[in-house]
């Protein structure tokens, strides 16, 4: 089944946080006149806070070149101890 909406441009993601965070208003609010949902708004908010370093998580940067370039499954074991060094 095809996505229902486009994903939002990033420049939307962008004002959407600051809106949220300069206006003082909740996030419903803010939702609600951007016509999009509270848990997206929730999490372009979380995403800018680890962006910002004040949030633990990866980064967008990280997070897009996970998707670029997926790890070796070898090498996401090795990190997890799941295979000892040869």
């Amino acid at each position: 089944m095809p996505d229902p909406k486009p994903p939002y441009p990033r420049e939307f993601h962008e004002e959407a946080v600051r809106i949220y965070r300069e206006s003082g208003r909740s996030l419903k609010s803010v939702c609600t006149d951007l016509g999009i949902s509270l848990e997206t708004l929730r999490k372009w908010v979380n995403q800018a806070q680890v962006d910002a370093g004040t949030r633990p998580g990866l980064m967008t940067e990280e997070r897009a070149e996970l998707t670029r370039h997926p790890p070796e499954v070898g090498v996401v074991r090795e990190w997890a101890g799941l295979v000892p060094d040869l």
